[in-house]
């Protein structure tokens, strides 16, 4: 298992060596010019060369990704052009509401998810099966942005019954767990239809396979046989997809984020791309990638716990 997550890991680190690149390039095709926005409209050529010169934008594109690297390696994310603070010092200050909206999105969703594909594939055909699958495409066709707004006019502002802009506290207390309902309800109920397909389908697998019969025919419970038997050998597909679509709730998170007045990591990177503070939209990219990919890595391992056959 070990030996596997190592692997693993080593062919995560072109792959972020590769975001850092594109994200690098990115921004030098982006209109704008970061000595311009720094120094102001108002600035003089002179001054504007200047900052240039200071900022190592004078030199080849190379040597400038070079210094960047090296500034990586050191943990040097540089400085917002904006407001002039480090780019480490605003991540740090929105990753935790960030991972708070991730934690309460699913933490809730996925077991819904589960169960109701369970208890689809169990009835299946039967009316449940259908409302679940009717239910679980609505869900899975329905925007984020869209969802979030109708919580924000029914639930926030119509029966005022919780707060529905920025974030009150930590999730552990009353005014934080409030605030967060809302936008935890929003980025999750987009990921309770696709987990509930994929369970139902990869259930209704299983559920024929020899050793399902062989537990019905030795009088086991039709709760344990489905619970143990049937789920658990359902769960391999299940648990990719949740990984994968968990990598996908980090751009959900953006658009809940900006609905939601939320502080983290995707509200920082919109502002961030909007006024041009490229060290800032680039320290962005960089950690929700890095959070895509250790969710990935975690998801590897997971599914070598759950099959044994693809630890070898």
């Amino acid at each position: 298992m070990g030996r596997h997550a190592v692997q693993r890991l080593l062919m995560a680190i072109p792959v972020l060596f590769g975001v850092v690149l594109v994200g690098f390039l990115l921004m030098q095709v982006v209109p704008n010019d970061p000595a311009l926005v720094r120094a102001g409209p108002s600035a003089t050529p002179d001054v504007v060369e200047a900052l240039r010169r200071d900022m190592g934008l004078d030199r080849p594109l190379y040597e400038q990704f070079g210094i960047y690297l090296w500034r990586l390696v050191q943990g040097d994310l540089g400085v917002s052009i904006i407001n002039n603070v480090p780019v480490v010092q605003e991540l740090g200050n929105t990753v935790g509401p960030t991972l708070e909206l991730m934690f309460a999105s699913l933490i809730w969703s996925i077991p819904i998810g589960i169960a109701l594909g369970t208890i689809g594939a169990y009835w299946r055909g039967k009316l449940a099966d259908r409302l679940i699958t009717a239910f679980a495409v609505a869900g899975g066709s329905i925007p984020v942005f869209f969802l979030g707004l109708v919580l924000i006019w029914y639930v926030g502002f119509r029966l005022q019954l919780l707060p529905f802009t920025g974030r009150a506290g930590p999730l552990w207390t009353e005014e934080g767990l409030k605030a967060i309902i809302l936008p935890a309800l929003t980025l999750g109920g987009v990921f309770i239809g696709p987990v509930a397909r994929m369970t139902r389908t990869a259930v209704l697998d299983v559920l024929g396979v020899e050793h399902v019969r062989t537990a019905r025919a030795k009088g086991l419970g039709e709760f344990k046989v489905v619970t143990r038997h049937a789920l658990r050998n359902a769960l391999i597909p299940v648990v990719t997809l949740v990984g994968l679509q968990i990598g996908f709730l980090l751009g959900g998170a953006v658009v809940t984020e900006t609905v939601f007045s939320w502080p983290g990591v995707g509200r920082l990177a919109v502002g961030a791309i909007l006024s041009a503070d490229f060290p800032m939209a680039q320290g962005t990219i960089i950690i929700l990638s890095l959070g895509f990919i250790i969710i990935n890595l975690v998801v590897d391992v997971l599914y070598a716990a759950l099959d044994p056959r693809m630890r070898t």
